[in-house]
């Protein structure tokens, strides 16, 4: 899953900035994009950390042990 996420991310970044170019906007600086990239990784390494996580118990399931 994260390695799907790492590709539609560097895909959408890419098209972004092609998308930028083509239209004549300003591009973000190379130090501009890392940090977004680095924060977004971040985010998804987050989410896959919470998806490896056993599932929560519920209040009944802890006051019954089942």
């Amino acid at each position: 899953m994260g390695q799907f996420l790492n590709d539609d991310v560097r895909g959408f970044a890419q098209g972004q900035l092609s998308q930028a170019e083509a239209t004549g906007q300003a591009v973000a600086s190379p130090r501009d994009l890392q940090v977004q990239v680095e924060q977004l990784t971040q985010m998804v390494e987050g989410i896959a950390a919470r998806l490896n996580e056993p599932a929560r118990r519920s209040i009944w399931q802890r006051v019954f042990g089942k």
